[in-house]
């Protein structure tokens, strides 16, 4: 008799044991495809990142180009040009 009572309460363990198991593998299931979420949001927020990040590279290039004209156009216009001398020629003067 106490070998069936062990047996029936080592099964009714078994079986709580075994809803347990369950519960905790439907938890873990959906925290990884939350986490899956999360992951593919960061992804794409970084992708986002990078798309600005070239943009503003892109932009940044175009002010640059724009400037360095700006101060060719102004050194031109500044830079006094004189004649260059060659040797073995008198000078008009």
């Amino acid at each position: 008799m106490r070998a069936f009572v062990a047996v029936r309460q080592s099964l009714i363990l078994s079986i709580s044991h075994s809803n347990e198991i369950e519960e905790l593998r439907n938890e873990i299931k959906n925290e990884i495809r939350l986490l899956s979420l999360e992951l593919s949001e960061i992804h794409e927020d970084i992708n986002a990142l990078n798309k600005s990040q070239e943009n503003t590279d892109e932009q940044i290039e175009d002010l640059f180009q724009a400037f360095a004209k700006l101060s060719a156009q102004i050194q031109s216009k500044t830079a006094q040009l004189e004649r260059i001398k060659i040797k073995g020629f008198k000078n008009p003067q």
